[in-house]
């Protein structure tokens, strides 16, 4: 019986210690679980903060696919109006041509016209000259033409 209580103690002794290292650990246990219940909370905010994050991206996409909508219109109006600028270009070069051409046939028509001025002026110094002539012979022929009226008997 001293060997069974002997035995008795020693088992005792022995959970004693086990309840010991059970308790300890219950309590590094109790430290874990809290752990996980913060870094748990953590995820889960971190998690929320994705979603958000998520949100903002999937409006920003909408959005920068809009704008890429609103460029290539741009884009498609600015063909436009670069087509019609060169079409504009190229009728203003015509017209710019036809200018010319009509500005080189006024130049030779003025040019023409100065011959003609200068010929008109040199035949009306002419005649001018011819008048006069023709005014100083008469008046150098008025006495023979006086003689030959009297002898005539006009």
């Amino acid at each position: 019986m001293v060997y069974q209580t002997e035995e008795k103690g020693k088992r005792a002794a022995e959970l004693i210690i086990a309840d010991i290292e059970l308790n300890f650990q219950n309590g590094e246990k109790g430290k874990r679980a809290a752990e996980l219940v913060i870094a748990d909370r953590e995820l889960a905010f971190q998690n929320e903060e994705k979603e958000k994050r998520a949100a903002e991206l999937l409006i920003a996409d909408k959005e920068l696919i809009f704008q890429n909508l609103e460029k290539e219109k741009r884009a498609a109006e600015l063909v436009v109006a670069n087509k019609e600028l060169t079409f504009q270009n190229k009728e203003k070069e015509k017209r710019a041509a036809e200018l010319s051409t009509a500005n080189d046939e006024l130049k030779k028509a003025k040019f023409h016209i100065a011959e003609l001025n200068i010929n008109l002026e040199r035949k009306i110094i002419e005649r001018t000259s011819r008048k006069r002539q023709t005014k100083s012979l008469n008046r150098s022929l008025t006495p023979f033409r006086m003689i030959y009226a009297h002898r005539s008997g006009r």
